[in-house]
């Protein structure tokens, strides 16, 4: 069952991409993306998702897109999750129902709230995505949450600090500007850690009759969606581990599952796929991934991959793609 995420999610990236005077129609359109557009309750699969992000990010060669996608963002735009939120009473119930309905925006992330004695901890993961999230996207999504805690709040609070699981980028001067507090990179999670104290700030606009309403619709929404992790995408998730310097191979996933390779391949066979299936998907995806990557050689992305020399990934990636891995490198810089 493929990970999958909700029309207004998409709205708001297209939002962003006119507000940069970027054109995304043809890119709809390839992804094929309009029929879930003009559902109100639609979706679509994870990985059109992050393509529209990268490419639209691309096209609109602003360096800190996600951030400022993030910055223009209104109340409602994402729909009864984000009306449940701001109907809370207090910041801290606001962000426990981020948490709890993340599942209408998205239903592969784990979007967790911890505390301790002063510190409050909100992160995103996406597990088993190579790398942990396309790097716009993770920044979208911890701006949003300042962003959004600011509207709530009325109050221009600033976070602790805040981590990302991607690298560096070259350029940070937007990120200092928006969060104005300390920021990592290649970090475990994408994180905004706050003040514990902020969990009780009253929000401004809070109606309890209405958030009442909202939870209980939230919740029937939520009863709607397909309940987890399919056992493929549980299968995915330790191939993603294991290709960051494990062993991908089918008998080394089938002992972490505490099972046969048998087993393993009957299960996945049930759900219409194989280990190898998913292995070359994964590895297909990864590849694109490190090739629009100008830091990371092709050499050094066959290794990453697994491969034992270059010419074996060629060759995969020529079965995969029609095209060669410097032929894809060649297209992306023209465009």
């Amino acid at each position: 069952m493929p990970i999958t995420v909700s029309t207004p999610y998409l709205r708001v990236l297209l939002e962003g991409a006119r507000t940069a005077g970027v054109s995304f129609e043809d890119l709809v359109d390839q992804l094929q993306c309009r029929e879930a557009l003009d559902d109100l309750e639609g979706r679509i699969e994870q990985a059109n998702a992050h393509q529209l992000w990268e490419r639209i990010a691309r096209r609109s060669g602003d360096a800190a897109f996600g951030l400022h996608v993030a910055e223009a963002i209104r109340p409602g735009a994402f729909a009864v999750l984000d009306y449940a939120a701001r109907n809370a009473p207090t910041l801290g119930e606001a962000y426990r129902r981020i948490v709890r309905y993340s599942r209408l925006i998205h239903d592969g992330a784990q979007v967790q709230l911890s505390l301790d004695d002063e510190h409050a901890r909100l992160s995103y993961t996406l597990p088993g995505y190579p790398g942990g999230s396309p790097r716009h996207t993770a920044e979208f999504i911890v701006a949003i949450w300042v962003v959004t805690g600011r509207q709530m709040t009325e109050t221009d609070f600033t976070p602790l600090s805040v981590c990302f699981q991607h690298p560096q980028p070259a350029d940070t001067d937007e990120h200092r500007r928006l969060f104005r507090c300390s920021i990592a990179f290649d970090a475990s999670a994408n994180e905004m850690c706050f003040n514990r104290a902020l969990m009780s700030r009253a929000l401004a606009q809070a109606d309890p009759q209405l958030s009442l309403l909202l939870d209980r619709y939230a919740d029937e929404l939520l009863a709607r969606l397909p309940s987890g992790e399919d056992f493929a995408g549980t299968v995915r998730r330790h191939l993603a581990a294991a290709l960051r310097g494990g062993d991908p191979g089918l008998e080394a996933i089938a002992r972490k599952l505490r099972m046969s390779p048998r087993t393993l391949q009957r299960r996945l066979k049930d759900e219409g796929t194989s280990h190898q299936d998913l292995l070359d998907d994964l590895r297909r995806e990864l590849a694109q991934k490190y090739l629009r990557e100008p830091t990371v050689a092709i050499s050094e992305a066959a290794f990453l991959l697994g491969f034992s020399e270059p010419s074996a990934f060629h060759r995969a990636f020529k079965r995969w793609t029609g095209t060669t891995p410097g032929e894809f490198r060649r297209h992306l810089a023209m465009h």
